[in-house]
């Protein structure tokens, strides 16, 4: 249900003696601004069950009480649709949040009693987010940094996470699967990867920009 403004005018006036007029506050934040808040006040008791990511966003928080809980027996097979990369922030060094957004739904899943064996993950790359997968020495090439994803990516291989490579992306772009970081996977594209795990049972989880 939407406020109206002048609802939230009549909420603030109320609340503007009260500790909690700080929601008004808000109103003047941009979406960003405002999530940013949120995450920061929340950021001391988030947990990272699964694995932590190099930002606060890959952090989740407990939940206590739960009616509908997670109580699938079998296998989550999980799917992502990675497609995000701005080659301006990798000129300056900044990693992709994409990586952060998978490592945080992966967080939930474990938070929500989903033991990490029967997690089957995997991670379909196409578009500008194969830029992020390229080995150090090519990455540096293009962006003169070296590449932040690296170690993130590591450590979600360890844990069994498999990547795939769109090979249409990577034709448009010349880009030789050489290049790419070990054990990454090509496919014919990103398209017929996805839809071949989603008919193998995969629950699809798309990447995108906030």
């Amino acid at each position: 249900m939407k406020i109206k403004l002048y609802q939230v005018f009549f909420i603030c006036a109320i609340l503007q003696f009260s500790k909690n007029s700080s929601i008004c506050q808000t109103q003047t934040l941009t979406p960003k601004e405002q999530k940013e808040a949120l995450i920061k006040k929340a950021e001391p008791r988030m947990v990272y069950p699964f694995m932590k990511g190099k930002t606060k966003y890959s952090g989740v928080l407990p939940v206590e009480n739960i009616s509908n809980p997670a109580d699938y027996t079998g296998t989550y097979k999980l799917l992502f649709d990675f497609a995000i990369g701005n080659p301006e922030e990798m000129k300056q060094g900044k990693e992709n949040m994409g990586i952060e957004e998978i490592i945080r739904i992966l967080n939930l899943h474990l938070a929500a009693g989903i033991p990490e064996t029967r997690l089957n993950v995997a991670v379909v790359v196409h578009g500008p987010g194969v830029m992020s997968f390229l080995r150090n020495e090519e990455y540096m090439k293009r962006y003169g940094v070296n590449n932040p994803n690296i170690d993130l990516i590591e450590q979600l291989q360890k844990k069994g996470v498999e990547f795939t490579e769109c090979g249409q992306t990577l034709q448009f772009r010349e880009i030789d699967i050489a290049k790419m970081l070990p054990g990454i996977h090509k496919s014919q594209s990103a398209r017929t990867a996805l839809s071949t795990y989603q008919l193998k049972g995969y629950v699809l989880f798309p990447i995108e920009e906030d």
